[in-house]
């Protein structure tokens, strides 16, 4: 019975957390307005200073608190940056073979725009604004 009661506070402690950690992200997001800058990166430390987003970095990647967290895999957390900033629109890969220091690239997905035009599309057909025929017109002028 204890052990229940220590567990079942321990989850609502964890989720408590969760949604403070998610609220906070949110919140930095709305009133920054973060746009990352499509480039070059040498670290996760560089990627953040650059795109200055030290309070999203303290949230996504440690435990909210000032420089709670260390760089250690930069294409993963960079993206998890990116992916906390607006999901599917950014990439990150590591380029390999160059001379450069810079070596991981972060660049919008090229299909973004293109789901994104297409999901208005479809919204406005849902909502009645446009006929099936004029739905298919515009998707395709979307994908051409």
């Amino acid at each position: 019975m204890i052990m229940n009661i220590k567990n079942n506070k321990m989850k609502t402690e964890l989720k408590n957390f969760y949604n403070k950690k998610d609220r906070a992200i949110q919140k930095i997001i709305q009133e920054e307005l973060i746009d990352i800058t499509e480039d070059r990166y040498m670290s996760t430390y560089g990627f953040v200073s650059i795109n200055k987003l030290d309070e999203l970095a303290n949230w996504v990647l440690g435990n909210g608190k000032e420089d709670s967290w260390e760089a250690s895999d930069d294409c993963e957390q960079i993206q998890q940056l990116c992916d906390a900033v607006k999901k599917g629109k950014y990439m990150v890969c590591s380029i390999h073979g160059l001379k450069y220091e810079d070596d991981i690239d972060v660049r919008i997905d090229d299909s973004y725009y293109t789901i994104r035009d297409i999901n208005r599309v479809i919204d406005d057909f849902e909502y009645g604004s446009l006929s099936p025929y004029k739905m298919v017109e515009k998707i395709k002028e979307i994908i051409s």
